[in-house]
């Protein structure tokens, strides 16, 4: 029960992806700002996810296994770009429950892109046309991960870190390490 409110209180309190940008640097309160450059120095990287890219299947959701992998229409998906925590480490249980969450309702669209080692299909998935990571990272429910992503959801991992969510809650992260 404690999850559940936790997961509601995300909903309710995190922006709606693309709605907020920011540089934020030492510190600094956030500010209008859309980056141009990849990881340019004087801003953080800004991807708008309301306009998904075509060749979109339209997938129904069977089951939710973790916080980064789901089953939709048969197939066993990873969603690409982002790590959320393994099973019996701190916050696997409510990035799950927040994945359920989200996707309880809603319109699935996913772009295949590869297998992965364990013959998942990677995937970068939308709901309602709203970047599936980006929510995800946004609400500090898993982190950018750029071996794959090259950084694709490095704001709003920084605005996660910034704003205390999900795991960032109590750290004593810095902007600028």
């Amino acid at each position: 029960m404690k999850n559940l409110i936790f997961i509601l209180f995300l909903l309710i309190s995190c922006p709606v992806y693309g709605k907020e940008q920011a540089t934020l640097r030492n510190g600094d309160e956030p500010k209008p700002l859309i980056c141009t450059e990849k990881h340019h120095e004087k801003c953080l990287r800004y991807v708008p996810s309301t306009d998904p890219p075509g060749q979109l299947m339209t997938l129904n959701l069977e089951r939710v296994i973790d916080g980064d992998t789901l089953v939709a229409s048969g197939r066993k998906i990873r969603l690409w770009g982002i790590n959320a925590p393994e099973r019996g480490k701190p916050y696997y249980d409510v990035s799950t429950m927040f994945l359920k969450a989200v996707l309880k309702n809603g319109k699935l669209e996913c772009k295949f892109l590869e297998k992965d080692r364990y013959q998942r299909d990677v995937m970068h998935c939308w709901i309602d046309k709203v970047d599936l990571g980006a929510l995800i990272v946004e609400a500090g429910l898993a982190i950018d991960y750029e071996r794959y992503s090259d950084g694709f959801y490095y704001y709003q991992e920084r605005l996660a870190k910034l704003k205390n969510r999900g795991m960032w809650k109590g750290t004593k992260y810095r902007i600028g390490e």
